[in-house]
């Protein structure tokens, strides 16, 4: 149990990676729920490869 002497190291890992995906899924889900903040992240980056290919050819 955590907390108890003489604990692994193993059950540390364990127990950050747990942490690790309760994060990730929290994150991907906030990503996934706010659709207007997906496409308008996806918008100004359209914009900024736009305008780089613009400075290339130029």
């Amino acid at each position: 149990m955590i907390g108890q002497r003489g604990q692994s190291s193993v059950e540390y890992m364990i127990v950050f990676a747990a942490a690790l995906v309760v994060l990730a899924s929290a994150v991907h889900y906030l990503i996934t729920s706010s659709k207007s903040v997906g496409k308008s992240a996806e918008r100004a980056v359209n914009r900024v490869y736009e305008e780089v290919e613009n400075r290339i050819r130029s």
